[in-house]
Order: C-alpha cells, then sequence, then structure tokens
C-alpha cells in the first residue's frame, strides 16, 4: 500500500502528468500532421510565398517570385513545409493542451500562439533571403543554426507568456480595474 500511495504522489506532481501527456500529445499530432493532403500543403506554401512577397516588394526592388519560390536579385529560396511553423506549431499546441488550463484559455494560447509562430515564419523567410543576398557565406549558419535555436526560444517564450498572461489558478485573486 505504501509503494501505490507514493507513485500516486509522484504522478500526482504538475510536471509529472505534463511530460508524458506532452509527448503523447505530440506524437498524435505530428501523425495527424502527415495525413495532411498534399494539395493544402502547396497551397498553405504558396500562400507563404505570397505573403513573404507581397511584404518584401514593399520595401526591396527587385524581388520576384514563382509558386512558392522567392528570388531576390539573383538569389532564391524555397518556401518548403518546414517554413510554414507547422512542425513549431504542432510543439506549441502540444505543450499548451497538456498544460492543465481551461479549455478557453488553451483555445487563446492555441490560436494566438499559432499566429504569432506563422508571422515569426514570415520573417524567418524574407530574413533568411536578404542573408543569402548579402552575405551568403552566413546563410548556411543562419539557416541550421540561428534560425533553430531562435524557434525553440519563441516556442518557449510564447508557452511561457501564455501561461502568465492567459492562464489564471482558480486560487488567484481576482484582478479589479
Amino acid at each position: 500500500m505504501g509503494r501505490a500511495r507514493a507513485a500516486w504522489i509522484w504522478i500526482s506532481e504538475p510536471w509529472h502528468r505534463f511530460v508524458p501527456l506532452f509527448f503523447g500529445i505530440l506524437w498524435a499530432l505530428t501523425t495527424l500532421t502527415q495525413k495532411i493532403p498534399k494539395t493544402a500543403i502547396r497551397s498553405f506554401l504558396e500562400m507563404t510565398a505570397s505573403i513573404d512577397y507581397f511584404l518584401l516588394d514593399a520595401f526591396l526592388d527587385g524581388v520576384s517570385r514563382s509558386g512558392r519560390t522567392l528570388t531576390y536579385d539573383g538569389f532564391s529560396v524555397a518556401v518548403i513545409t518546414e517554413c510554414t511553423g507547422l512542425f513549431e506549431a504542432v510543439i506549441l499546441v502540444s505543450a499548451i493542451l497538456a498544460y492543465k488550463a481551461r479549455w478557453s484559455e488553451r483555445g487563446v494560447g492555441i490560436v494566438l500562439g499559432v499566429f504569432a509562430l506563422y508571422f515569426i515564419n514570415i520573417i524567418r523567410i524574407g530574413f533568411l533571403l536578404l542573408v543569402g543576398r548579402y552575405t551568403p557565406g552566413f546563410f548556411d549558419f543562419a539557416h541550421i543554426y540561428f534560425w533553430q535555436t531562435l524557434l525553440i526560444v519563441f516556442i518557449t517564450g510564447i508557452f511561457l507568456c501564455w501561461i502568465l498572461y492567459f492562464v489564471r489558478d482558480e486560487t488567484d485573486p481576482p484582478i479589479h480595474a
């Protein structure tokens, strides 16, 4: 009986529930994303390239787009699935769903968080196009190391900001204006 109680106490700790739930949800969502039709993915890639083109063209001369490929003064980047923030969104959504919060709070976190990650990826694509054009020797570092690290920081930051600003503990005193 003592072992069962000790196991329950261990499981009842919040992070002991969060970690396995997070990885279970992550696995499920990753599996679901693999079932997204290729036509939907292609449309999403072209929409992402269009948004980037629209923003870059407003500030730079010589930017062009062909399908999901952006070119600036001879340097091109192709927008692929990894450029959309889909995988980062899956990680963030998994963390939000695994965290103990009200469903309305989770909904706010998912909508705002996914939008923020998509916007960050739009900036990332434009940044990489500029880096490739002006400092091509720095492109691989910026693409592989700098932005991958920064995306981890953004996912963590968005998750923590969501907890701080949107998740309320029922024991929190009400805020009076």
